[in-house]
């Protein structure tokens, strides 16, 4: 029979080390860094490929790109109300000035954004698959057309002032960032698809 004294009263809990907070810590930030670096590859290999498309094609893709994401981002349209009159001060508290993003502005907004991701998704399908389809340039220069269109549409609904009774206008602005710049991105990018539809015909 064996009567030592147990040389360790004390056995480490169940996991050992992997349980102790500093081990979750550091198990953690490992995982961290190596998501970073995988993410970081990952983006350097996209810019890599993005530095080898053409010069029109990098045009189409950023133009859209900035059609799509400012647009939904940033605010289309805001809305002024000046107020003159008696009841002004009263019309003023009822009516504050706000924004309007492409979505809730109309159904113009909406088509706009739509069509500008459409087209990078049908030049992301087209690059991906072996067959290149011979309708696809036609399309995506109809998204980025379509795009444009539906942003000037817009502009020409909405734009301008609008008066009503009681000494009430309302001035309706289209914002730099939230309109101009994507209208601008849209009408490049249609410009740079037809321009080589026409080199090809």
């Amino acid at each position: 029979m064996n009567n030592d004294p147990d040389p360790n009263p004390n056995p480490p809990p169940a996991g050992g080390e992997r349980d102790k907070p500093g081990s979750q810590e550091r198990a953690a930030r490992e995982a961290a860094e190596r998501a970073m670096s995988q993410a970081k590859v990952g983006v350097s290999a996209g810019v890599a490929t993005f530095k080898k498309l053409e010069p029109q094609t990098r045009i189409y893709l950023v133009g859209l790109a900035v059609a799509f994401l400012c647009s939904v981002i940033f605010d289309v349209v805001t809305v002024k109300v000046q107020v003159e009159g008696v009841a002004s001060d009263f019309l003023k508290g009822a009516l504050p000035n706000h924004s309007i993003t492409a979505f809730d502005s109309s159904g113009n907004g909406k088509l706009a954004v739509i069509a500008a991701l459409a087209g990078i998704s049908l030049w992301i399908w087209n690059n991906l698959t072996a067959k290149k389809e011979a309708w696809v340039p036609l399309a995506l220069a109809g998204c980025a057309g379509l795009s444009a269109l539906m942003f000037l549409v817009l502009m020409m609904r909405m734009g301008g002032s609008i008066g009503g009774g009681m000494g009430m206008k309302m001035d309706v602005d289209m914002t730099l960032l939230g309109f101009w710049l994507p209208f601008t991105g849209a009408i490049a990018a249609t410009i740079v698809s037809v321009i080589r539809i026409m080199k090809s015909a």
